[in-house]
């Protein structure tokens, strides 16, 4: 079964290899029509990204919302405090219930000294339903390593 997933990090900001934004109205509106007219409801975005809340009430079914974190470079113990009540809200935000999948943005965030603290409280999360599946987005096939000498990941991007 293939599954269709949109990324949304160009929705509201200056994002890939043109660095454009995808925010004419007519556009947008048009995908959406598109999305919902073929069931596509998986959706890719990062706390960073600023995905628009709004965009799961225009559509009249569950969205499955995959996101990504990262480990900060400072504080990260202080991070992974917040990160919880970081998902809630997000989740709240978006109507959602919990996310499909929460993927660790960097293979670098699991080569500082908080790892296993960071992996725990993701585990944690997966525990208590917030989120689905836990992955890794990945950059290039090296990063592979690094993941799998500390966890397996339920998906790989």
């Amino acid at each position: 079964m293939v599954k269709l997933v949109i990324g949304v990090a160009n929705f509201h900001n200056r994002y890939g290899v043109e660095k454009k934004k995808f925010t004419q109205n007519d556009k947008y509106k048009r995908l959406i029509k598109i999305l919902k007219s073929n069931k596509i409801k998986i959706f890719d975005t990062s706390f960073d990204y600023k995905l628009d809340p709004l965009i799961a009430k225009k559509f009249n079914y569950n969205l499955d919302v995959i996101t990504k974190t990262k480990l900060p470079k400072k504080n990260s113990i202080s991070f992974i405090k917040k990160l919880e009540n970081k998902i809630i809200f997000e989740l709240k935000k978006m109507n959602l219930k919990k996310f499909e999948a929460l993927l660790i943005h960097n293979v670098d965030d699991l080569k500082r000294k908080n790892t296993s603290i960071f992996l725990n409280k993701l585990f944690e999360l997966k525990k208590k339903k917030l989120i689905k599946s836990i992955g890794v987005s990945i950059y290039q096939p090296s990063d592979l390593k690094v993941f799998f000498s500390k966890f397996n990941p339920d998906i790989i991007q």
